[in-house]
């Protein structure tokens, strides 16, 4: 019984570990993804005239990110959330495709 226990705990470790690293990557996903985009579009509805590329944009802002120098840093941790939430949303639904999918093959063999 004991090392059914330690058996338990080590793979509810191991899934813990796989579900923060995801969260961790969402969460850089979208600072550094989301977050620039959101602001590139809303630039470009307010002001027309910025000739900057998209991909010019994100860099610079980036950059000020790097910088300390965001205006909008109140988003950022929204923006993480949102991202650490698609990570363990991703996470799951791999989690459940792999579930159906090994479940088939074992009924195939």
């Amino acid at each position: 019984m004991k090392r059914f226990l330690l058996l338990m705990l080590a793979l509810w470790r191991q899934q813990l570990k796989l579900y923060l690293i995801a969260a961790l990557v969402g969460a850089g996903f979208g600072v550094l993804v989301l977050a620039p985009s959101y602001s590139f579009i809303y630039s470009q509805e307010i002001n027309s005239g910025s000739r900057l590329s998209s991909l010019e944009y994100m860099l610079s802002q980036l950059s000020s990110l790097a910088n300390g120098n965001l205006a909008e840093s109140h988003l950022i941790l929204f923006y993480a959330e949102i991202g650490a939430m698609l990570g363990l949303i991703s996470v799951g639904i791999y989690g459940a495709l792999h579930k159906h999918l090994s479940r088939i093959e074992q009924l195939k063999s």
